[in-house]
């Protein structure tokens, strides 16, 4: 009614959970899933149905946070919202008070006159500041992914917001990833709608988006995961392949790890009808702890056929 006419039901589950839902949460959606226009509805359903609640609203720079706050500031002034704060509380909503950074109501009676929102940029002072529920909306965002300095920053930003929660307080945060050592590696397990869960983008869409980046960027953003680097051999792998394509292939192999955070891998890979069948298994351990309890891999090179004359031929590098 307020002019968002393509929020669906899957939105609406996201807003009432902002508005009504307990606990720390994350919210992890692709790129274009309307996740800032959830935020934007469920910052002004808070801020009439619970008027003396202190919210504030987070995003990377002041510029993006007043984005946000003009977009509240348009949903709170529309007649139709003024009718609803009618049938709740017997007045109209009227804004009082607004600025680039804060919204303030006739509905509240703080007599403190604390606004009901203010939008703060990351890099903005917390100083003496305490809020009921916080939000942050896109804090990660390309920063993160070239600089290991923005993403520190980042993250220390995030664990002050502990600090100026209330108790018995919230923080819901939305974005989508962007390393795999951004802030959201620090922030509570996020519920995660990729580009294929939603419905809203279309095939031809996703397949003219996937041509235009880099293949990690497109896994990060859309498909909410992270692929190693740009040097990979296959760009845009397909998973879900029947297994017995990658049977009889001719040779195996085992890339070792010695140590570090590198991890012990078995291989098998056959060329069939002018495709690569991939069957893969990864352990956490040292090459002699995984070759001194080798079972699994021998049993994998049986099952695959994988070997001439069925003779394991393993290739160490």
């Amino acid at each position: 009614m307020v002019g968002f006419t393509k929020l669906t039901e899957l939105h609406n589950r996201w807003i009432k959970d902002m508005v009504s839902g307990e606990g720390d949460r994350t919210l992890q959606a692709h790129r274009g899933a309307y996740k800032t226009t959830g935020v934007s509805v469920a910052l002004d359903d808070i801020m009439i149905l619970f008027p003396n609640v202190k919210i504030a609203f987070f995003r990377k720079t002041d510029n993006d946070v007043k984005e946000v706050v003009s977009q509240v500031r348009r949903i709170l002034e529309h007649p139709v919202t003024r009718e609803l704060s009618r049938r709740i509380w017997g007045v109209p909503l009227r804004v009082v008070k607004a600025t680039a950074t804060e919204i303030n109501t006739n509905l509240t009676n703080d007599p403190r006159g604390t606004p009901q929102l203010t939008g703060i940029g990351t890099g903005g002072s917390l100083t003496g500041k305490h809020f009921d529920r916080i939000f942050t909306d896109d804090v990660v965002n390309v920063q993160d992914r070239v600089s290991r300095a923005e993403r520190d920053r980042t993250k220390l930003f995030y664990q002050e917001l502990q600090n100026i929660r209330n108790r018995g307080g919230r923080i819901f945060n939305t974005g989508t990833p962007w390393h795999v050592e951004d802030a959201f590696s620090i922030m509570p397990p996020p519920e995660k709608f990729d580009c294929y869960s939603t419905g809203l983008i279309s095939d031809s869409e996703l397949k003219d988006i996937r041509s235009s980046m880099l293949p990690s960027l497109f896994a990060a953003n859309y498909e909410l995961r992270h692929i190693a680097s740009e040097d990979v051999i296959f760009t845009d792998p397909q998973t879900g392949a029947d297994p017995a394509n990658a049977e009889q292939a001719n040779v195996c192999h085992v890339d070792a790890a010695y140590g570090g955070g590198d991890g012990t891998a078995f291989t098998i890979c056959r060329k069939y009808k002018g495709k690569y069948y991939v069957f893969g298994k990864l352990w956490q351990k040292h090459v002699s702890e995984c070759l001194r309890t080798c079972a699994k891999i021998k049993q994998s090179r049986r099952n695959y056929r994988t070997g001439k004359n069925q003779r394991l031929r393993v290739e160490i590098t």
